[in-house]
């Protein structure tokens, strides 16, 4: 479970990242 929560986490944080940097694929 602790490694399917850190790869969401991981996915959410990616995706957070990238809104603020602007690149919407």
């Amino acid at each position: 479970v602790e490694g399917v929560i850190s790869i969401v986490f991981n996915i959410d944080g990616y995706k957070v990242s990238t809104s603020e940097l602007g690149e919407n694929p």
